[in-house]
């Protein structure tokens, strides 16, 4: 089993791409790095979302994504997601 630490801003990223896949809003690689697909589907989020649009993942950005995934009715099964991520 391989462990890494991302920094907090890696780690923003990682969530970033993580939760606006599941919102079906980013498709590219869910990663570490802020990218232009991934600022592009902040944008497309926040204007979406009545916020501002410019494609920074600030605070404003975060809580409203939490907000939209913790309103979400989807049930999503962590150990198959986990198992596919291992094989």
């Amino acid at each position: 089993i391989r462990f890494s630490v991302l920094e907090p801003k890696n780690a923003r990223s990682y969530i970033a791409g993580k939760s606006l896949f599941q919102e079906c809003i980013f498709y590219g690689e869910i990663n570490e790095i802020y990218d232009e697909n991934l600022k592009n589907a902040v944008y497309m989020f926040q204007k979406s979302a009545g916020l501002y649009p410019y494609g920074e993942f600030d605070i404003t950005t975060q809580l409203e994504l939490l907000k939209v995934l913790l309103d979400s009715e989807e049930l999503v099964d962590v150990q198959l997601e986990t198992a596919l991520e291992l094989f």
